[in-house]
């Protein structure tokens, strides 16, 4: 078994490992390690299971179980710090929200299974598009969301109508029927004059996409402001 080795590198105020002080000292599980003063800290192995069940509780309270990207409660949480940076940085930040038109005839025509691979073929599509930095979201049933860092109205509007077209391409099959499948996309870009906080940011691109719906659906809708450029 491999030792964990605690050295005190003649400190001022030493070094100590269950109240004595030490030079040094092979720590055990669970000692407690007081450095100087005031810090005490305790010593753990972590072992295969351990981590693999930290990675599952993670796992778990981050991402949607059934599509794998990132859930709503991640999603709003990482938006609200994106947008306080952006806010006191004046940086760029770009919200995509879109939705699969007609989704409930798919599930009512083709059934529900048919409705979920048509979600995960989707999920699994978008995904290549995305830089490491995008955060892709779960937002609702059928609804989305993409974060992207440092990425103005421009560059957003083109990412978002290169996903519609793609979308609009791929082929989604099931029990050897084809389903056409389309999205609807909102664009909401920061702009100070505008948003004072994150919730209304998010209520402006879900504004869009209702207004891509109401066009007739299968396009981009987004704004256009002073500070897209």
């Amino acid at each position: 078994d491999s030792k964990v080795i605690l050295k005190d590198l003649e400190s001022t105020n030493g070094t100590f490992v269950n109240g004595k002080k030490i030079n040094l000292h092979s720590l055990a599980d669970g000692d407690k390690i007081q450095v100087g003063n005031a810090a005490i800290l305790k010593f753990s192995y972590q072992d295969d299971l351990e981590e693999t069940f930290q990675q599952n509780l993670y796992q778990s309270a981050t991402h949607d179980s059934a599509l794998g990207i990132y859930n709503k409660k991640f999603f709003i949480d990482t938006f609200n710090k994106e947008f306080s940076f952006v806010k006191r940085n004046s940086t760029k930040l770009t919200l995509i929200m879109f939705d699969i038109d007609h989704f409930k005839k798919i599930n009512d025509t083709h059934g529900h299974q048919a409705g979920d691979s048509v979600l995960k073929k989707l999920v699994e599509s978008v995904i290549p598009q995305l830089r490491q930095e995008d955060i892709f979201a779960r937002y609702g049933g059928e609804e989305f969301a993409i974060i992207l860092k440092g990425k103005p109205l421009n560059q957003g509007l083109l990412f978002a109508e290169r996903i519609r077209s793609h979308i609009e391409k791929t082929s989604f099959e099931f029990d050897e029927k084809v389903i056409p499948v389309t999205i609807s996309v909102g664009i909401s870009t920061f702009a100070s004059d505008l948003f004072s906080e994150a919730p209304k940011m998010i209520e402006n691109a879900d504004k869009y996409l209702y207004e891509a719906k109401r066009k007739g659906r299968n396009r981009v809708e987004c704004e256009f402001t002073k500070e897209s450029a």
